[in-house]
C-alpha cells in the first residue's frame, strides 16, 4: 500500500533499534523506571523526546553535535528498551509527568529546552504547558499534529488499519500509546497556552506522497500560527525521519536556539 509508509513513518517514525548501548541509567520516575542517556554539559539541558516507537539511539548524532555546548537528556518512555511498562495509561500528561519527576530524581536542573519528534512533539507540548517555568525553548522536529490521526482514520480506513495492524511489532510502550491516544490528543489540544519561549517547527519536504505532505505540512503551519513567535523552517531534501538522516537540521537549530538564549 503506498499510503502506508507515509503513515507508519509519521506516526511511528523510524524503525526501534534492539540493542541498547552502555551508559544509560535507570532513574525512578514515580511509576516505575526510566532508561535515561545523559551527555555533555551546560545550559540549558536539551531533553530529546523520540517518535511513537523510537528508542532513545535516534537522536544519537544530534546529541553527538550539540553535546560539547550543553547537556543532554535521551530517555525510553515506560515499555521501550529497559523502561518497563506499567498499568498507568500511556497518555500524554502521563508521559510528561513521568520524565518531569525523572529529570528531578536524575538532579537534571532546569531551564530546559524540549526537542520532540513525530508524535514525541505532542508529548513535548503537553509537558511545557504542564511545567512551564521549567521550559526555556521547543524544537518540533516534524511533528505529527493531533488531528492528523482523526484525518487518517476517516479518509483512509484501510490504511490506518494497517498502521494499527503493525503496532504489533512494534515495543509494548507504541500498542500502549496508541491505546491512550485519544486522551493524548484531548490532552494536546487542552495544552494551552505554552510558555513564552522560542518556539521552532521543522517540517520535512519530502518521501511523502504530495497529498499527504500538503496536508501535513498546512496542519503544521496551522500550530506555528497558533503560538506566538513561533517559526516554521523546511528542511529540505529531508525526510520524516529527520534526527537519523538530516542530523544536522536539528542540531543547528537547538544550537541557534542556545545561542540566542544566552544573548537574552
Amino acid at each position: 500500500m503506498k499510503g502506508f509508509s507515509v503513515a507508519v513513518l509519521l506516526l511511528m517514525s523510524a524503525l526501534p533499534t534492539a540493542a541498547q548501548r552502555s551508559g544509560s541509567t535507570l532513574v525512578s520516575s514515580g511509576y516505575g523506571t526510566l532508561e535515561m542517556a545523559i551527555s555533555g554539559s551546560g545550559s540549558p539541558t536539551v531533553i530529546f523526546e523520540s517518535g511513537f516507537s523510537d528508542t532513545y539511539e535516534y537522536w544519537d548524532q544530534v546529541v553527538a553535535a550539540i553535546s560539547g555546548t550543553a547537556k543532554t537528556v535521551r530517555y525510553n518512555r515506560a515499555g521501550f528498551g529497559r523502561s518497563p511498562l506499567k498499568r498507568q495509561p500511556r497518555t500524554a500528561e502521563q508521559i510528561a509527568k513521568e520524565l518531569h519527576a525523572a529529570l528531578m530524581n536524575a538532579k537534571v536542573k532546569p531551564p530546559y529546552i524540549l526537542v520532540g519528534h513525530s508524535a514525541g512533539g505532542m508529548y513535548v507540548r503537553v509537558f511545557a504547558h504542564l511545567f512551564p517555568s521549567d521550559v526555556a525553548g521547543i524544537v518540533l522536529v516534524d511533528p505529527a499534529p493531533e488531528s492528523l490521526y482523526s484525518m487518517m482514520a476517516k479518509e483512509d480506513p484501510a490504511l490506518w488499519k494497517a498502521l494499527l495492524d503493525d503496532l504489533k511489532n512494534a515495543p509494548p510502550g507504541a500498542q500502549a500509546q496508541m491505546d491512550a491516544n485519544a486522551t493524548t490528543v484531548d490532552e494536546v489540544k487542552a495544552a494551552w497556552p505554552l510558555p513564552s519561549v522560542p518556539v521552532v517547527l521543522i517540517s520535512a519536504t519530502k518521501l511523502f506522497t504530495p497529498e499527504w505532505r500538503r496536508k501535513v505540512t498546512s496542519l503544521q503551519t496551522t500550530l506555528v500560527q497558533q503560538i506566538p513567535g513561533a517559526r516554521q523552517i523546511e528542511a529540505t531534501g529531508c525526510p520524516h525521519n529527520i534526527p537519523g538522516e538530516c542530523p544536522t537540521v536539528v542540531s543547528e537549530v537547538v544550537l541557534a536556539m542556545i545561542a540566542k538564549l544566552h544573548k537574552t
